[in-house]
């Protein structure tokens, strides 16, 4: 058999055993109020609420999700979690345009280059998504820092899973040498074949350590560490910028979310990112450990933030998704 031939079996080999490995999930979601104490409440900060579900499933493997990935039409949703397994659902909306529930549930686990489900946690750990303008989608990881690229799917409803068997995609000097908690926390794909990466891990100056891909190589950048809130989740608003989903706990203080816009001209090697505040969410606001944003406009033009949490397979936390629209 001719070395042609042989790669075009071994890649359908791959397809093949990647289709057997999806399965359906029914995802079950009760609705929720921006505050359950004040159903009045629709504001916060630049917010307005879209609605609002906490999900759950009868199965194992759901919950720890880490990052999602929107279609631009709001409608397909793609989640990865910390166990190593990507999740795609179908968004439905109700007459008023706000979240109602979740269809077409999919999972599957999360491939390694060798084709293989990626097994224990250490290597199972996925904390950021940034889709790359050709639909492939790159994929970090912490405890062992790296960053796999999953293949551009076909069409249709294969276009919202991770399926596929990816590649080591070049990662940042120095990111294995990272805390196991702390790596890539924040990735998001840019304008001109850029990717933004943001660490967990600040230095003396009070700064988060970032990276950006650009030109095929990585740079170093940083972001303004304020008010002890840590990066959690990035998404690219086309032409403006970067909105960015921060989380601050202690004990004493509880729970903190903030949003931020970054403008898009400070993105560039070496810079020093700040922006500009979009909301604070604090209890008794409907809250949890987000670490996932996505954004996308609706039909009538309106731009949407959609946030999920991670509720770290803990029966204390929940897996929520809320939407807003941003003024």
């Amino acid at each position: 058999m001719k070395a042609a031939s042989c790669a075009a079996l071994l890649v359908f080999c791959h397809i093949g055993a990647v289709a057997l490995a999806a399965e359906s999930l029914d995802i079950s979601s009760v609705e929720r109020r921006l505050n359950a104490n004040d159903w009045q409440q629709v504001e916060v900060g630049r917010l307005t609420w879209h609605g609002g579900l906490e999900l759950s499933a009868r199965s194992s493997d759901f919950g720890g999700l880490s990052a999602l990935l929107l279609s631009p039409d709001g409608e397909r949703l793609t989640m990865v979690s910390d166990q190593g397994r990507w999740f795609a659902a179908q968004l439905t909306y109700d007459t008023d345009g706000n979240l109602s529930e979740l269809e077409e549930g999919q999972t599957g686990p999360l491939l390694g280059p060798d084709g293989k489900p990626l097994d224990g946690k250490t290597s199972q750990d996925a904390e950021g998504l940034a889709r790359l303008s050709d639909g492939a989608v790159l994929v970090s990881f912490e405890h062992d820092h790296r960053m796999l690229l999953y293949p551009t799917a076909e069409s249709g409803r294969a276009a919202d899973t991770l399926a596929g068997v990816p590649r080591v995609f070049a990662a940042p000097e120095g990111l294995e040498d990272l805390p196991p908690n702390d790596g890539i926390e924040a990735l998001v794909a840019l304008d001109r074949e850029r990717v933004l990466a943001l660490t967990g891990v600040t230095g003396g100056a009070g700064l988060y350590r970032g990276f950006l891909w650009q030109d095929g190589q990585w740079h170093d950048l940083s972001l303004v560490a304020e008010g002890k809130y840590k990066p959690t989740g990035a998404a690219w608003l086309p032409g403006r910028g970067i909105v960015l989903l921060e989380r601050r706990f202690s004990l004493l203080g509880g729970l903190s979310v903030r949003m931020r816009e970054i403008p898009l001209d400070q993105v560039a090697p070496g810079a020093i990112l700040t922006g500009d505040e979009i909301a604070v969410l604090d209890p008794p606001l409907t809250i949890d450990n987000f670490e996932g944003v996505g954004l996308h406009r609706n039909g009538a033009g309106a731009l949407l933030v959609t946030l999920l949490s991670d509720d770290n397979f803990h029966f204390l936390q929940r897996t929520l998704l809320l939407q807003f629209a941003v003024k």
